[in-house]
């Protein structure tokens, strides 16, 4: 009979630790879906900002060629100017 209240009791011991592992994964699960949330936000602004950055760098490039046509242009008019 020992043996069975002894075993009985084990058995509730590991149900009330397998709660709180329960618990505890709940908590880390709810942790990760808020750290997910977070890098989805990270990942929506590093899209936006990337955008940004090629509008620039397309704007840079337009600037680089009306510079090149103008040193383009000056260059060949100190070339007639030369003469």
């Amino acid at each position: 009979m020992t043996s069975n209240v002894n075993d009985i009791q084990s058995i509730k011991n590991d149900i009330s630790t397998m709660k709180g592992d329960i618990t505890n994964l709940q908590a880390t699960v709810g942790g990760l879906q808020a750290d997910m949330k977070t890098l989805q936000k990270y990942i929506e602004d590093f899209k936006e900002l990337k955008s940004s950055f090629e509008g620039v760098y397309d704007y840079l490039l337009k600037i680089n060629k009306a510079g090149r046509k103008v040193a383009e242009t000056l260059r060949a008019n100190e070339e007639d100017d030369s003469y």
